[in-house]
């Protein structure tokens, strides 16, 4: 018997790995390429990964970066 409550966990895993590659791959063009704004490698990761602002919109990608980005600081400190 199925529960009601369902929960897609293969769509889930598959945005936490979307959420940690875009952090990643911004925090490598950053420290390859300094002058580069976190925007413009947000933006760039989406279009390598042909991800659609339906799939992933930028301002999402944004923040996910910066709350990533803020418990890799805290992580470092510790």
């Amino acid at each position: 018997m199925r529960k009601k409550m369902y929960v897609n966990f293969p769509e889930f895993y598959v945005s936490e790995i979307v959420d940690v590659a875009l952090f990643t791959y911004v925090f490598g063009l950053q420290r390859g390429i300094p002058s580069i704004t976190i925007m413009r490698a947000v933006e760039l990761f989406l279009e390598d990964m042909d991800l659609s602002e339906d799939e992933y919109p930028l301002d999402q990608a944004y923040r996910t970066w910066y709350r990533m980005h803020k418990k890799y600081v805290k992580l470092r400190k510790t």
